[in-house]
């Protein structure tokens, strides 16, 4: 079972996995996010992010997402343009690591290179998903 992201602005759906989206998380708090909890409409909401019960993240909240998701993004492709250069952070680790893992752990060198740019697309697909704003997850 995935997440599925229903922009307010445009209702577009970006669809992930639960895993994915949770990576995605952490690894965005690792970069500055803090997190300002969900919007619902139910009694004694807690603000969570990891249910899919159409609670509504602000645009606010989704920009401050999309930056440190940028920044992330940022730095692995730094660490990825010397595969051989440690990773400066644990986070940039992490997402490098998540972002291998669709697929599998690559071979080093150029190969490495390609499956690295081809995440990082993914990244970039979530990041201008949520540049639209305020979006409910379901």
């Amino acid at each position: 079972m995935g997440v599925d992201f229903h922009s307010v602005a445009t209702s577009e759906i970006l669809s992930m996995s639960w895993e994915l989206w949770n990576t995605l998380f952490f690894i965005a708090q690792d970069y500055g996010w803090e997190p300002a909890g969900t919007l619902h409409d139910g009694d004694n909401w807690n603000g969570s992010y990891h249910r899919n019960d159409g609670q509504m993240v602000t645009t606010e909240d989704a920009a401050a997402l999309a930056t440190a998701l940028r920044r992330a993004l940022a730095t692995v492709v730094l660490a990825g343009a010397d595969v051989s250069a440690p990773a400066p952070e644990a986070g940039t680790q992490a997402l490098m690591d998540v972002l291998w893992a669709m697929r599998g752990l690559p071979p080093s060198g150029a190969t490495r290179r390609r499956l690295l740019q081809r995440r990082g697309e993914v990244i970039r697909q979530v990041i201008r998903f949520l540049e639209q704003g305020a979006f409910r997850i379901f």
